[in-house]
């Protein structure tokens, strides 16, 4: 069977179809327009009716494949029915449905690469979307892995991966660890995570597993307890109000042992240690400060304060010195590092003899009266005593108080015997008694002496 292939060409201003020879009819000699006739009335005739004049049926158009149906003509639309309708000599071409290239034969096809048919081409599939068609593991619906390659191609490469991945912790403070409660699972970790957990406040970088736990109210370490490391290795000491030695004192029972001898006669009822190791002592017959190295007994004298007696003083958060003159019932402040001194202002209780020291990890001065056995609060702003709780003591002759970060207790010595005293109950337990013959008035903590 022979294939002929009819091609009509219109050219402007002319109204006579061009056909292949093997389609046109011999020469009519027709002195105007040739015309052919139409048979299903859809504007194309068959070329081998031509004839020199118009006439009814008749149109100046050639071409027709099949002149009995109307929807078979060179302007035809072909679809997927074996019918060659627009008259080209091919069956079938361009109708049908759109088929992507599949090169990797993983279901999808290359959307840049298409061909439309009525049935499937081999090698093509009817979905598209596969952003790499040589590699059958990247396609839509695929999971997205931690590989560099965006396998389910939606154009995020391993932010949205399911396997492989880590677990990264917010880092919101960058002190390197993270914040358990604030996760996420991605490949790489995004900026302000880290891989390591544990941070107790992502807010400040000074907090985190393993930091110093210093005497703040904090946590530092994140290890659930709050200032225990504070002063961990500093010890208990007094200044003996007799001899004048130097004794470091035993919070287990109150046991001494002397650590040096003052190197000049002092009159010291008050003492307290700054976080820099800075250790000053209060003279009570000469109204003196005194800076003393409380491991080799030096004492050296700074002077005299211009208040009366002072019965307890005790280093704030600032480092500024407090102290509470009882003959004026005031709290006063002492810079001892610019040598200045100001009275801070009136108690609003009656004191004889008191002990005063500082709560770190609570940011508070706190007094105790030998007149009414009970710790109160002081106001480093105003002086106001507030916030009495009642303790085990009666009257005591003298008072001695330190506060310990580490145990959270206060230490109160009353001349002969120490105690405990849990600063919220006023819970007190005693510790032990004196050595005989000792007076011990003030305690304070010390940092170590060198070997």
């Amino acid at each position: 069977m022979r294939t002929w292939v009819g091609i009509v060409v219109w050219v402007a201003g002319c109204d006579k179809a061009f056909v292949p020879k093997d389609r046109e009819p011999a020469d009519t000699g027709c002195d105007d327009a040739t015309w052919y006739a139409d048979l299903d009335g859809d504007g194309a005739g068959d070329a081998a009716s031509a004839s020199c004049g118009p006439g009814p049926g008749l149109v100046t158009s050639a071409g027709d494949c099949d002149d009995r149906d109307a929807g078979v003509n060179p302007a035809g639309v072909e679809s997927c029915d074996g019918v060659d309708q627009d008259c080209d000599g091919s069956i079938d071409e361009g109708a049908g449905a759109n088929w992507f290239r599949d090169g990797d034969g993983d279901g999808w096809g290359n959307s840049a690469v298409t061909t439309a048919s009525c049935s499937q081409p081999s090698g093509y599939v009817d979905v598209d979307g596969d952003c790499a068609d040589g590699d059958s593991s990247v396609h839509p619906g695929q999971d997205e892995l931690c590989n560099g390659i965006d396998d389910d191609c939606d154009d995020i490469v391993d932010l949205d991966a399911v396997s492989g991945t880590s677990t990264w912790w917010r880092d919101a403070d960058f002190d390197g660890f993270g914040d358990p409660a604030v996760s996420i699972e991605a490949c790489d970790p995004p900026a302000g995570y880290t891989d390591v957990v544990g941070d107790c406040d992502d807010s400040t970088a000074g907090s985190f597993p393993g930091a110093t736990d210093g005497c703040n109210g904090f946590d530092d370490d994140c290890d659930g307890s709050l200032d225990e490391d504070a002063l961990a290795d500093w010890f208990l000491m007094t200044v003996e109000s007799v001899s004048g030695d130097v004794l470091r004192v035993e919070t287990a029972d109150a046991a001494t042992s002397t650590v040096s001898a003052l190197s000049t006669a002092t009159d010291i009822n008050s003492t307290d240690v700054r976080e820099d190791g800075l250790s000053i002592a209060h003279d009570y017959v000469r109204l003196e400060l005194w800076e003393v190295d409380a491991c080799s007994g030096a004492a050296t004298l700074l002077g005299p304060t211009g208040f009366g007696r002072i019965c307890g003083v005790a280093f704030g958060e600032t480092g500024l010195l407090y102290g509470i003159d009882p003959d004026a019932d005031t709290l006063v402040e002492m810079d001892v590092d610019h040598w200045s001194f100001r009275t801070v202002g009136p108690l609003g209780i009656n004191v004889t003899r008191c002990g005063l020291a500082y709560d770190c990890t609570h940011d508070r001065l706190i007094g105790l009266s030998s007149d009414t056995g009970e710790l109160f609060t002081v106001d480093p702003k105003s002086g106001a005593a507030s916030d009495f709780v009642p303790t085990g003591f009666a009257e005591v002759i003298g008072v001695g108080l330190e506060f310990d970060p580490k145990s959270a207790l206060v230490y109160a010595s009353t001349g002969s015997s120490m105690y405990s005293i849990e600063p919220a109950s006023g819970v007190t337990t005693f510790i032990g008694t004196i050595a005989s013959g000792t007076a011990i008035d003030d305690l304070s903590l010390h940092p170590p002496c060198s070997p």
